[in-house]
């Protein structure tokens, strides 16, 4: 039986350099009933904004969403922590200060510096004078030294990550095997599929038959959208991968190229439902890929959009010598993924250098849908609304799907 991982467990469990835990601690901390919705935030921040050194007013719907996107590797402005965390308090009646210093510690624990204001644990006044460690104290310290060299993987429940080594002097067949959350490999990825990360409001998901239902991912008004995807689901027509590449720690890696794993991809059988969304917010700004799944056909479109004042600069150089990624200086790039003419399911593979040897990393699989048959439903969101809800009837399957053309 799976354990539920409160926003307590994550954050204690963060530390330096994971600022994707610490995000998904946030996400899980908004989603405590009664859930933090995004579309509330700046009116509820606003609220109390006033007691956050540095703020006048409360952040925008886009940037709030950012705030918990665990794609992104740099730290979050610690002034929205703080701010999500008076929201929190004033609407769960809870203290404050107990709170905020959690967050504060954990911050700092990460890498951060929330300020003066939240100063690190004085040491206990009993301890012991300094002496010289043990060879056991040596080889425990060595120990968490590695424990903090960890990765997080998101999206797709794939078990485990594989870096093949390209070595024209190495034996036939010999592979770097790394599980998820473990690497042994030098390129470091996160992923994050298939939603905008800003605030996306059209793309759309469906389930092969054999699938939960979708009443089983509708609850605390979270966005369904990625535990779908996460339990076997995929895009109905468009979707957006989010990969976050980096290094470890003292190394710089070329990204040679990023391409699909096999030439077409897989065949699989139409869904058995498929729930759409409605609304957008526009354009979006980042350096993008696009996977074309019915040509199929994979282009890389540079940078994409303007970018707004928040926005971290997109890498604009091509796939190659140039496109070099570390610790201090991970890239986060996009694929644009449609389907329009059938259901497949999908992989991309990473080739990267380092120290004249060639590695490569498989992404996924995922998958893309755009073909119903008879027995296909489809849900709308409530007209008065503009949500589904466990109540959400089921109705005709759609006869488009996200990005297509009317047929």
């Amino acid at each position: 039986m799976s354990t539920v991982r409160t926003w307590r467990d994550l954050l204690n469990d963060v530390t330096q350099g994971d600022w994707p835990k610490y995000r998904e601690a946030l996400d899980a901390f908004r989603e405590v009933p009664p859930v933090l919705v995004f579309a509330k935030l700046p009116d509820l921040g606003d609220q109390v904004v006033k007691d956050v050194t540095g703020l006048d007013r409360s952040p925008s719907v886009g940037t709030w969403s950012k705030l918990f996107s665990t794609a992104l590797l740099t730290p979050p402005d610690w002034r929205y922590v703080e701010l999500l965390v008076r929201i929190w308090a004033n609407q769960h009646n809870q203290s404050v200060a107990e709170v905020l210093d959690e967050w504060a510690q954990a911050y700092r624990r990460c890498g951060g510096d929330p300020g003066p204001r939240f100063p690190p644990p004085a040491p206990p006044a009993d301890r012991l004078p300094a002496s010289s460690p043990s060879r056991s104290k040596i080889a425990f310290s060595a120990v968490a030294v590695a424990v903090i060299a960890t990765v997080s993987f998101i999206a797709w429940p794939s078990g485990h990550d594989d870096d093949a080594k390209n070595n024209p002097g190495a034996t036939a067949g010999t592979t770097a095997t790394s599980k998820s959350g473990n690497s042994k490999g030098l390129l470091l990825l996160t992923k994050s599929w298939p939603t905008i990360t800003s605030c996306d409001g059209a793309t759309s998901v469906a389930m092969p038959a054999g699938g939960k239902p979708l009443a089983s991912f509708l609850s605390n008004d979270q966005d369904f959208r990625i535990p779908v995807t996460a339990n076997g689901g995929g895009t109905w027509g468009a979707g957006h991968l989010y990969l976050t590449l980096s290094a470890k720690t003292g190394k710089t890696l070329i990204i040679n190229d990023i391409r699909p794993s096999t030439r077409f991809p897989k065949k699989i059988d139409p869904p058995a439902w498929v729930a759409e969304v409605n609304g957008g917010c526009g354009d979006s700004y980042g350096r993008v890929f696009d996977f074309d799944l019915d040509k199929p056909l994979f282009a890389d479109r540079g940078v994409v959009g303007q970018r707004a004042s928040g926005d971290d600069e997109a890498p604009p150089n091509p796939l190659g010598p140039g496109f070099t990624v570390s610790a201090k200086d991970p890239a986060i790039v996009r694929v644009d993924t449609q389907a329009c003419k059938g259901n497949y399911e999908w992989s991309l593979v990473i080739s990267y250098s380092y120290d004249g040897h060639t590695y490569s990393k498989p992404v996924g699989p995922f998958r893309s849908m755009s073909l119903v048959d008879q027995r296909t439903v489809g849900y709308l969101p409530d007209p008065s609304t503009g949500v589904l809800s466990k109540s959400s009837k089921p109705g005709p399957a759609p006869t488009r799907a996200v990005g297509c053309p009317a047929t």
